[in-house]
């Protein structure tokens, strides 16, 4: 992913007044001190902006030519498959509103069922820079589009919870729908011959629908064909291919409105799609099945590539309904079959009787859970294992290895290279030690059996702090500091309760689990006889799912709410404060400064002002794909597991705002590292100036040898009459803390003040650095993006020059 400056909203905090600022001035400031001016409004403390998106399932794929086009989580990628055996990378959308469910190529376009993100057409006119260019959504409703199906101008929507959606792409950047049909059962899959439209509607069967006058759309009764449980349909030849929850129906179109069936072929799992070419069927079912259809009475398979997945291990998206999680598109002797977490299998199917994998995708799948230390991420993926990430540069995340298992994995934690992951059925359940000091080859230290299901896992010092999924394995304290034989040292267990916990967050001697209904308090100072302290019980129907605390106040999340629970009085807590109903399905919550973030499944990630804890408030919801499952914040990053939205990585920007009258005044950021000092006559007028702290890969990296060796920020300003921006009319003097222990190899007397000009880094006439306050100052007359940069050590060796004759 290519570096871009990010539009941000900058915001600041005035400070003492003067025309300059002597050496060591930031240390006796105060962040946020006035004078001079006043602020502004209350900004939120922090907001956030993605930095970059990585992974997710593929569902979806169609061939076209030469070019096979594909879903991988919320992005469309474009393969050149001229050699299937060696397929070339073409280009790919950006981070689309939801996951890639199904595409259709037409007339330069793709049109895409985004499930929540409804229907995206992305221009494909210049296959390597796909861009989107137009998008429908049901307004205020509950949407789901699951496949889309483009006949001339009209796009036919399958719509899980809303039925049948007929939207007119005429001008494909502004879809307007134009008909509707809610369907009984969920819409899965729709396929249109001539007047009719099927639909597979899950557990209500096949539905036919007569689409001849596109604004009213009508159901047709059908008795001549009887079938639950449908789950993908497509048409060739004046037939139906119709895969069901027994395998393959193969229907007459003979009559449109009243299909017959011909012929059928029973296969061992659930059927999720079907394409045709001659004679041949690919059915995707229990794996890819290729099933000769010369004889309809008795259709026989040929051969089987097996997938990865199962159709009966396809996400369940409500009910009995499953998740289209599998696909597949023939082109010429290849099959593309999507296959879920396992990405995409280009298969030869030249031989039918022998199908065999000659290429593919295999990347990072549904995101689960995420730990991070230093430059390494891991994120859980059921049914896959664990991931291993490089994140030293958080614009580019990069997939290094993975731990392979094959049971629910909801649960990692990271420490060094030691990595620790919770597993589950149908696996070989307990908590697993894993050494990733090669990340390319994780190996396994140890592991302990009789923790049962881990689903969270909390570290500290010798100790992994554990819960699991059933009453009977309760909360685990187990013993790590051999890693080659962890084992469990003390638990506490809860009869009747139906659940063993959901997070653990510690505090000194104090564990705090979530747990069900209730949050309860441990004491575990001695771990091998934890016991449990005293219990706050939510009222009403509620299921707590995550627990934090920053010493003072614990806070919890549970079905809607995210309470905040004062608990100085270890026998009696009280909850002092919620966000009653304003949060649907908080899963995990986070602490990162005066912010608390909340995953919150499919309402995405929320951040909470929490710098008042009497009285939260919400100050942004960052809709995600996917689901947002778990979280993870380090130094200013905020980790989020997405589900099938894969990773995301977002910058946690610290804000604050003020004014500057014409009198001059100073200023300090939020965090004090930066201060500013403007003097009279500045400005002509009152102005806001603005100030966010950025993290590096917000801004382009520096280039000649330079690095990051400080703080990285942006300030800008607007008159407070018009509105209009502004820059000081003369200079002023900036002043920046660094932190020492943190430059790593950057050499202390190189580092200076940066600004970007457009094109590149240009340090300012900022003097050297105060190697005893650890400050720098500089003087310039404009705004801009900053960033203190400095020189790496370097090693000079000698030159030496033999002569010939030697």
């Amino acid at each position: 992913m290519r570096r871009k400056l990010i539009s941000i909203l900058l915001v600041a905090v005035l400070c003492t007044m003067g025309a300059s600022v002597p050496s060591g001035a930031l240390k006796a400031m105060e962040p946020g001190e006035i004078s001079g001016g006043g602020l502004v409004a209350a900004a939120p403390p922090q907001t956030l902006e993605l930095i970059s998106q990585m992974g997710g399932p593929t569902y979806a794929a169609v061939v076209e030519g030469n070019l096979l086009y594909f879903g991988v989580g919320p992005r469309l990628v474009i393969w050149d498959v001229s050699d299937p055996t060696a397929p070339l990378m073409v280009g790919q959308t950006g981070m689309l509103r939801d996951v890639v469910v199904d595409v259709d190529v037409a007339g330069g376009y793709a049109y895409l069922a985004c499930e929540r993100g409804g229907l995206r057409v992305v221009d494909v006119s210049d296959p390597a820079v796909p861009r989107e260019v137009g998008s429908y959504q049901i307004d205020g409703l509950p949407t789901e589009a699951f496949a889309v199906d483009v006949v001339g101008d009209t796009a036919y929507v399958a719509d899980r919870i809303r039925g049948l959606r007929v939207v007119d792409v005429s001008a494909p950047t502004n879809p307007q729908e134009v008909g509707a049909y809610d369907t009984d059962g969920f819409a899965m899959d729709v396929t249109v011959v001539g007047q009719y439209a099927y639909v597979a509607d899950e557990s209500y069967g096949l539905g036919v629908i007569d689409v001849s006058v596109p604004g009213s759309p009508a159901p047709v009764d059908v008795d001549s064909y009887s079938r639950s449980y449908v789950y993908g349909v497509t048409a060739d030849g004046g037939r139906l291919y119709v895969a069901t929850a027994d395998g393959l129906d193969v229907l007459s179109l003979a009559d449109p409105a009243a299909p017959t069936l011909l012929g059928s072929y029973e296969s061992e799992d659930l059927a999720l799609d079907v394409v045709v070419s001659g004679e041949v069927a690919y059915l995707v079912a229990d794996g890819l099945e290729v099933l000769d259809i010369s004889t309809l009475a008795s259709i026989e398979r040929l051969g089987v590539f097996p997938t990865e997945q199962r159709s009966t291990g396809c996400p369940a998206e409500g009910g009995y309904s499953f998740k289209p999680c599998r696909a597949v598109t023939v082109g010429g002797s290849h099959a593309y079959v999507a296959d879920d977490g396992f990405g995409l299998h280009v298969v030869d199917v030249a031989d039918g009787q022998g199908p065999e994998r000659v290429a593919g995708y295999q990347g990072l799948g549904r995101a689960g859970d995420v730990a991070v230390w230093g430059s390494t991420a891991v994120v859980a993926e059921r049914g896959r294992g664990a991931h291993v990430l490089n994140i030293s540069d958080p614009a580019t995340p990069s997939l290094l290895g993975r731990y392979p298992l094959t049971g629910t994995v909801d649960a990692v934690a990271l420490e060094g290279t030691t990595l620790y992951v919770g597993e589950g059925y149908p696996g070989d359940s307990g908590l697993h030690v894993v050494s990733i000091a090669n990340p390319g080859q994780p190996v396994q230290m140890g592991h302990a059996t009789e923790v049962g299901e881990p689903n969270h896992v909390t570290l500290r010092g010798d100790y992994a702090y554990l819960t699991t999924g059933y009453e009977w394995d309760g909360f685990q304290i187990v013993d790590v500091s051999d890693p080659t034989g962890p084992a469990s040292v003390g638990s506490v267990v809860y009869p009747g309760v139906l659940a063993g916990g959901h997070d653990v967050a510690l505090d000194g001697e104090r564990a705090y689990v979530a747990d069900q209904g209730a949050v309860r308090l441990m004491n575990v100072a001695d771990p091998t006889a934890p016991y449990t302290v005293s219990v706050h019980y939510r009222s009403g129907p509620a299921y707590v799912y995550s627990v934090a605390t920053d010493g003072e106040y614990v806070y919890y999340t549970d079905w809607s709410d995210v309470g905040v629970i004062d608990w100085t009085d270890p026998v009696s807590p009280t909850e002092v404060s919620g966000l009653s109903s304003a949060i649907g399905w908080g899963l995990d919550i986070v602490l990162g400064g005066d912010a608390a973030y909340v995953a919150a499944e499919q309402y995405g990630v929320f951040l909470v002002d929490r710098s008042d804890p009497l009285n939260l408030s919400i100050v942004q919801q960052v809709r995600t794909p996917g689901e947002a499952w778990q979280l993870a914040w380090v130094d200013g990053l905020l980790y989020a597991a997405l589900g099938d939205g894969g990773l995301a990585i977002f910058a946690a920007n610290a804000t604050s705002a003020g004014s500057i009258p014409t009198t001059g005044g100073g200023l300090t950021a939020p965090d004090g590292e930066v201060g500013y000092q403007f003097p009279s006559g500045a400005f002509t007028s009152t102005v806001v100036v603005t100030h966010t702290t950025l993290v590096p890969a917000q801004v382009p990296a520096p280039t000649g040898g330079l690095l990051f060796g400080g703080p990285v920020f942006g300030v800008e300003a607007t008159y407070v009459e018009s509105g209009e921006k502004a820059e000081p009319g003369s200079a002023y003097t900036m002043t920046v803390r660094y932190d020492p222990e943190a430059l790593g190899p950057v050499k202390e007397e190189s580092l200076g003040i940066h600004y970007w000009d457009g094109t590149r880094w240009q340090r300012t006439a900022s003097g050297p650095p105060d190697t005893v306050f650890h400050e720098l100052t500089a003087h310039p007359s404009h705004f801009s993006y900053w960033a203190v940069l400095g020189e790496t050590e370097r090693l000079f060796l000698p030159l030496v020059i033999r002569s010939r004759t030697e």
